[in-house]
């Protein structure tokens, strides 16, 4: 299998900083649990704090893929629809 990493980025309504926050604490431990989760960190911008950055290291993109499918992460989407208002997520691999 070859690792993949992810760097992301979610935007958070400024109105919604707070509520955003508390659902991430629920989805952080969660995926730490998935199958193939090596690292899965949240860091918050220091300067604007509706930025969550996100660094990820998984196991293969399969593993990767299925990540996106996984109850935690629906539920946040579900739990978190009309409070963000974007979403970068870049994919690279180890060289």
């Amino acid at each position: 299998m070859k690792e993949v990493t992810v760097f992301a980025t979610i935007t958070a309504k400024k109105e919604a900083v707070a509520q955003v926050l508390a659902e991430l604490q629920i989805l952080v431990p969660a995926v730490q649990q998935e199958p193939g989760c090596i690292a899965y960190k949240l860091h918050q911008n220091v300067r604007q704090p509706e930025l969550f950055h996100f660094y990820e290291i998984w196991g293969s993109q399969e593993l990767l893929d299925q990540h996106a499918i996984a109850p935690a992460l629906t539920a946040f989407k579900q739990k978190t629809a009309g409070l963000l208002t974007g979403l970068d997520v870049f994919v690279a691999k180890p060289v």
